[in-house]
């Protein structure tokens, strides 16, 4: 899984986050959404990544007590699953939403593209 993370919402005209740790997609992300499918994940390479639920048993109460709590947690796909050409389409339609110069996106790598991104992110 190579760094950044890119997350980008599931429904038309919505946008994306570059998360620069795995640690800040689970902590950003909230289980309901991805119960919820709102979600798809990328790698810096265009790899599909999972977004997993994972209930955890947390005390309270000074251990008196426990609660359960979903936790989000990300892993890459089992084989690896490559979708750079959709994560591109994806960065670009984010990135026109702030800038018209469509035609040199087109020729721009994946790289470069997600740079841009973080830029308005």
């Amino acid at each position: 899984m190579k760094l950044p993370i890119i997350v980008c919402d599931n429904y038309p005209g919505a946008g994306l986050s570059i998360y620069d740790s795995i640690e800040k997609v689970e902590i950003d992300l909230e289980a309901i959404d991805v119960k919820n499918n709102e979600y798809t994940a990328f790698d810096a390479q265009g790899n599909v990544l999972i977004l997993d639920i994972e209930t955890v048993r947390r005390p309270i109460f000074f251990g008196l007590s426990h609660s359960d709590i979903e936790m989000v947690r990300i892993r890459g796909s089992e084989p690896v699953v490559n979708k750079e050409d959709i994560l591109r389409q994806k960065l670009i339609d984010y990135i026109l939403c702030f800038q018209k110069d469509s035609d040199q996106l087109a020729h721009i790598d994946t790289s470069q593209l997600i740079e841009m991104a973080m830029r308005f992110s």
